[in-house]
């Protein structure tokens, strides 16, 4: 039996044309899935401020990030653009770490959203401000407004349309990267990072 095979095009090209774009999707996926990194490889930071030379910024942060892991993705957005208050809040529940000018994490409530510091982090800091809530620290002063300084000099606290005020250095609740037990502390290696740079 001979198969007419423009007959067979004819007749069933639909059936080909699904079978292309699923043959196309599966590789896609097998693909992104290969390339990915999980979420114990991978670190978010969220700046709530303008960043000054971000590749320069994202090349030190690399330089210095902890050996698991392997790739850090940065949002950063100062709180007078459009599109701040979207971006905030669909990283809020993702990021791991965050520098936020204090009236956001007051918005959100420092104790819903953000982690209490480590305690041997907290004493490795030496004489550095701190946010406590009920005797717990929260969050670290990376700028004073008073004093118009601060650390992290790739951030521009004072960016035109900012509104004045201290900057902190947070982590976020849900973050894989707070623990000493299974060595998974590079948020802690990322914050010494980012007030020493």
């Amino acid at each position: 039996m001979k198969i007419d095979i423009k007959y067979a095009l004819r007749k069933y090209w639909y059936a080909y044309v699904i079978w292309i774009i699923v043959a196309a999707l599966l590789g896609v996926w097998i693909v992104s899935t290969l390339t990915s990194y999980s979420d114990d490889e991978k670190l978010e930071i969220f700046i709530g401020a303008s960043v000054n030379r971000p590749q320069e910024f994202r090349d030190g942060l690399d330089a210095k990030r902890p050996s698991y892991i392997k790739h850090i993705d940065m949002y950063c957005y100062s709180p007078s653009s459009e599109v701040y208050s979207t971006f905030f809040l669909t990283y809020l529940s993702t990021a791991d770490v965050f520098i936020l000018p204090e009236s956001k994490i007051r918005d959100v409530g420092i104790k819903a959203k953000f982690a209490p510091l480590d305690k041997d982090f907290v004493s490795s800091l030496g004489d550095t401000e701190l946010w406590t809530e009920d005797d717990i620290a929260y969050a670290i002063k990376m700028y004073d407004k008073d004093v118009g300084s601060g650390v992290c000099s790739f951030c521009d606290y004072t960016a035109e349309g900012a509104t004045a005020e201290n900057y902190r250095l947070a982590f976020g609740k849900n973050s894989k990267h707070l623990s000493y037990q299974n060595g998974n502390n590079g948020a802690y290696g990322i914050a010494a990072v980012l007030m020493s740079i």
